[in-house]
């Protein structure tokens, strides 16, 4: 049985490293484990934290002996302590701002030199470097539906949510102000952990997600929920490459001008409930973990026959 060690220098970051850790493990026949540094807030589920400061322990080196694939997130300093890293199949993990903005040409370099095979995580970075290939995220669909279905119930006012992590990328202020004028309650959920923010952002009837890369992990989940998502991407490029990768755009599109008219669109439950439909189909396409799962299998062949 094939094996994989996912490896974060950090935080985990977004959780998606013991997500996919998760899903190979549910739907395929790879044996998956995921190794973090640190662990913020968010308090996303662990499978391995090995803290700054120690040495790997016995189990993490006999890991990283006997695995097929290293699956580095973001930065080599995540697999550089081990002494034959290079010469193994590689698998680099880019994330956004660090490959986006930090340390762009020299991750393509070193990608490269060490001939890894790179993906990442949203579909902007595939247009900073057409070889880097898109891994959707992963989301286990089925228990958002059922979050969603243990924490709503019907309710007369209008409830909207909003998770973010950095507020003046997502665009708070003017989700603030549109919710204000259309007669949506906002529930601003900052500074909790993962499993609360979970539950509160699944007794939402709108889930504003973030006006700068079109989706983030806040919106597959609310779209699995089935819940309607706005967003906005400040470059047309991306949603361009959106609309035909998915025939369609998963959110509601705005900007900072039409964001008010487009959250009072969504007072009207009939314009709500088509928006999540199309949105839960994309995310039930794309983003379910077994398909996900399937897509890294054959992202970690690559990677071996590299060798």
């Amino acid at each position: 049985m094939p094996s994989v060690l996912i490896l974060s220098a950090e935080d985990d970051t977004g959780g998606v490293g013991v997500a996919l850790a998760q899903a190979l493990n549910r739907h395929t026949d790879w044996t998956a484990r995921a190794v973090h540094r640190t662990q913020n807030y968010i308090q996303y589920p662990i499978d391995i934290l090995w803290p700054p400061g120690l040495p790997p322990t016995p189990e993490i080196l006999g890991l990283a002996a006997k695995a097929d694939v290293l699956h580095v997130m973001e930065r080599w300093d995540a697999v550089d302590w081990l002494p034959d890293w290079a010469d193994r199949p590689l698998v680099m993990h880019h994330h956004g701002t660090i490959f986006r903005e930090w340390n762009t040409r020299s991750l393509i370099e070193s990608v490269a030199r060490f001939r890894a095979y790179p993906i990442c995580s949203t579909l902007d970075l595939t247009l900073i470097d057409s070889s880097v290939e898109w891994l959707p995220n992963p989301c286990d669909t089925a228990r958002m539906r059922k979050v969603r279905a243990e924490a709503f119930s019907p309710h007369e006012e209008l409830r909207a949510a909003h998770s973010p992590t950095n507020a003046p990328i997502k665009g708070t202020a003017a989700f603030q102000q549109a919710c204000a004028a259309a007669g949506f309650d906002l529930d601003l959920i900052q500074w909790v952990d993962w499993q609360s923010c979970l539950y509160r952002k699944a007794r939402a009837d709108l889930v504003l997600d973030q006006l700068t890369y079109g989706y983030g992990l806040s919106g597959i989940e609310a779209m699995a929920m089935g819940i309607p998502v706005v967003g906005g991407c400040r470059d047309q490029r991306v949603i361009d490459l959106m609309q035909r990768t998915f025939g369609n755009l998963p959110f509601l599109l705005a900007n900072e001008g039409t964001l008010p008219g487009m959250v009072a669109y969504m007072r009207d439950p009939e314009a709500r409930a088509a928006s999540a439909a199309v949105g839960q189909f994309i995310v039930e396409w794309w983003h379910e973990e077994a398909k996900v799962a399937a897509r890294l299998v054959g992202i970690y062949e690559k990677a071996r026959s590299m060798r």
